[in-house]
């Protein structure tokens, strides 16, 4: 059985205490999906991985109560799919035995290292998604791709490399009589 949001307070992500409240919350891959472009963090770096796998080490400490209790320090909230700020209409999960989108929560990895996105089923956290560029949540610019197959640092290459081309195109204008 999933813990699911209460019908009094589902906007605010209100969960029905149960058992499984006082367990710490364990996480897992079964539904693990980085093939949507928004969601994936392929481009990402080392640090970047050990701040996500340090984060997730700190919350496998804490039960849900305690999650729940921590507010703005994790931004641990659910997702109402229904809402129009909210970039996906589903988690999309092909098991009809679960009904993940009433039960669909996110936390931050860090301020800026962007969030997890999954489903809680006892006191289980399906990972389903990373968000590094908060696209689940898009900010008033709207969604940032995630580029697949670069790192930042690459990506930073490229830049690079793109700028010192202008500037030699530009030069070779200007010195050509």
């Amino acid at each position: 059985m999933g813990i699911k949001p209460s019908n009094t307070n589902q906007s605010k992500g209100a969960i029905k205490a149960s058992k499984a409240d006082e367990k710490p919350l364990v996480f897992s891959f079964k539904y693990f999906d980085e093939s949507n472009d928004k969601f994936h963090i392929e481009h990402k770096t080392v640090p970047y991985v050990v701040d996500m796998v340090k984060q997730l080490q700190t919350i496998s400490r804490m039960t849900l109560s305690e999650i729940r209790k921590a507010g703005d320090a994790l931004r641990f909230h659910s997702i109402d799919f229904k809402s129009p700020k909210v970039s996906e209409d589903t988690l999309d999960i092909k098991d009809p035995s679960i009904m993940a989108d009433s039960c669909s929560y996110q936390f931050q990895i860090s301020k800026r290292r962007g969030r997890i996105i999954g489903f809680i089923l006892n006191n289980t956290f399906y990972i389903k998604w990373f968000d590094p560029e908060h696209n689940l949540y898009p900010m008033s610019f709207g969604i940032t791709p995630c580029l697949r197959g670069m790192s930042d640092c690459d990506e930073k290459i490229e830049h690079r490399d793109n700028i010192i081309k202008e500037y030699t195109d530009i030069l070779e204008e200007l010195t050509t009589p």
